[in-house]
């Protein structure tokens, strides 16, 4: 299905591939992955099955390649429940839908499908690890984040962290800002984006429910990065969108 897909529309520039959750609405408590959880297509919580879905598309075409039934930990927790539900044994560990997304990634490029980035929303955009892990495989990916999303405006430093072997305490888990550092260059996406507007914002369009429509779109200053507060010394900038890239 992905191949097939790829030949119709494939592209190493204008195709992307899309990664979404659906939920599937249920009465019951038997099928598979099935718990009241969050359903986008309800709008609220339900009980329901979700699913990871990758979607290849370029301009108006677009097709499903790949997808994956999100098991919930509560789920992965109880073996004789997912025994009954015949569950294979190795396929009963607990996945959060980032690495299932992140999977399909990798699987769509093992497979020789060919886009020029990733796209995704919120859900995937507001996570850091799902982030790092795509720009640390040299995928370009352009993700909706929540506009309370706190940002550096300059890289941070941080203080050295030391091994705790030996020492009473919990070992450090997240570095320390160095003191005297400037946190005012710490603010929201909303604010970031209403500070550029003016300079980045230009009219694009797109269908929605069949109908062509269009919306204002803002794309980040040329050459600024953005960096996440909960990054680790190293890494590289957490991005919605990179100087080619928009948001």
């Amino acid at each position: 299905m992905a191949r097939d897909a790829d030949e119709l529309f494939g592209d190493e520039i204008e195709a992307g591939l899309f990664l979404d959750e659906s939920g599937f609405l249920k009465k019951g408590t038997s099928s598979v992955g099935v718990q009241r959880q969050w359903s986008g297509r309800a709008g609220k919580v339900e009980t329901c099955q979700v699913g990871v879905f990758a979607s290849l598309a370029r301009g108006d075409e677009f097709a499903l390649i790949d997808f994956r039934l999100y098991l919930p930990q509560s789920w992965a927790e109880d073996p004789d429940r997912c025994k009954k539900a015949k569950i294979p044994e190795n396929q009963r560990g607990y996945q959060a839908k980032w690495m299932q997304a992140l999977e399909m990634v990798k699987q769509a490029r093992a497979n020789g499908v060919r886009f020029g980035w990733v796209g995704a929303d919120a859900l995937y955009g507001n996570n850091q690890q799902f982030l790092n892990a795509l720009e640390d495989s040299g995928e370009k990916f352009m993700a909706d984040v929540h506009r309370t999303l706190k940002v550096w405006l300059e890289r941070p430093e941080f203080e050295k962290t030391h091994d705790p072997k030996g020492k009473i305490g919990r070992p450090v888990k997240r570095p320390k800002l160095k003191a005297g550092f400037d946190r005012s260059v710490e603010q929201s996406v909303e604010r970031v984006v209403r500070g550029h507007f003016e300079e980045g914002a230009r009219e694009v369009g797109f269908r929605q429910k069949g109908k062509r429509v269009s919306n204002l779109s803002s794309q980040c200053p040329k050459g600024a990065e953005y960096f996440s507060p909960g990054q680790h010394p190293g890494n590289q900038p957490v991005k919605a969108a990179g100087p080619q890239e928009a948001t």
